[in-house]
């Protein structure tokens, strides 16, 4: 019994870190629009781009979200959540990872793309977790 109650334990620790990375994202998500639009013109002339390929590079994002949308109902199907959640937080990171990486716009507009198809993964479990996370964390332990 007390072997369950650990296990049982650990992955309610593994969904909490699940739900603040999800939030954590949530709070952030966007944020790089307005990052992108205030800091533009330094963008340009660090990247040496133009203004279309900085509005191709900013715009690549809606197309990933078109996209993921398309494809999430049936990896919801099929994939268990913490799977989902995992791969979309991992490939979030990695996609904003390769700003460190490239100044090519190609890529980066590739990227924001895997960004836009990352953050539908989200949108299932994202008010649900937050719900859930709330009565685990705050209205149960006043419950008992």
């Amino acid at each position: 019994m007390n072997a369950e109650t650990s296990k049982d334990s650990k992955s309610l620790n593994v969904t909490r870190l699940l739900y603040a990375a999800i939030l954590l994202c949530y709070l952030l998500m966007h944020f790089d629009d307005g990052v992108l639009s205030v800091a533009s013109e330094r963008i340009i002339r660090d990247l040496q781009i133009s203004e279309s390929q900085l509005g191709i590079v900013e715009a690549a994002i809606y197309v990933g979200i078109i996209a993921g949308s398309l494809v999430a109902p049936f990896l919801f199907a099929k994939l268990s959540s913490k799977a989902i959640l995992m791969v979309g937080v991992l490939g979030n990171a990695a996609a904003v990872g390769s700003w460190a990486l490239t100044n090519n716009y190609l890529l980066l507009a590739c990227a924001r793309i895997l960004n836009g198809i990352f953050q539908v993964s989200f949108s299932k479990h994202f008010l649900f977790g937050l719900f859930t996370l709330f009565i685990r964390i705050i209205i149960a332990p006043y419950m008992q």
